[in-house]
């Protein structure tokens, strides 16, 4: 008899298999943070990926309107050809730099033309123009700006 419940408790031992509650609980929490970590990972690029691309979309917008700027002949380069050629019903202009970030809910484009002069080595004098535009994207929210110099008459 005694052979038998020695028997019996090894048995018992050895037919154990399988998970208990608390290492099934264990493993589902852990399962869960990773999930939720990788969730939070891939949510976060998207955003990111969109941002980025409504910006460059915005960088490209404020890179073609100065390109537009570099098709008039130099000769031709004033203040009104200017302005003609970039306003349109999505871009306004605009005379001084407070009036040119000001924000809005509107994706609107904003551009500031200063007649200039610039002296190269100190000898030689180069007239025309400083434009600033400045294309709004995310709503008005945030905003790219590029400058350049074009050569021309004052």
């Amino acid at each position: 008899m005694k052979e038998y419940m020695h028997v019996k408790r090894t048995e018992r031992i050895r037919n154990t298999e399988g998970l208990t509650l608390m290492e099934v609980i264990i493993s589902l929490a852990i399962l869960g943070i990773i999930t939720v970590s990788i969730i939070t990972i891939f949510s976060n690029s998207y955003s990111n990926i969109f941002s980025l691309g409504n910006r460059s979309k915005a960088l490209a917008e404020a890179s073609r309107r100065i390109e537009i700027l570099y098709t008039i002949p130099v000769e031709a380069r004033n203040v009104a050809t200017l302005k003609d050629a970039l306003v349109d019903a999505t871009t306004i202009y605009v005379e001084d730099e407070a009036a040119l970030y000001h924000t809005t809910s509107e994706n609107i484009t904003r551009f500031m033309i200063n007649p200039k002069t610039l002296l190269l080595n100190h000898i030689e004098e180069n007239t025309g123009f400083k434009v600033t535009i400045v294309v709004f994207y995310q709503d008005g929210g945030r905003w790219v700006t590029l400058d350049t110099f074009l050569r021309g008459g004052i």
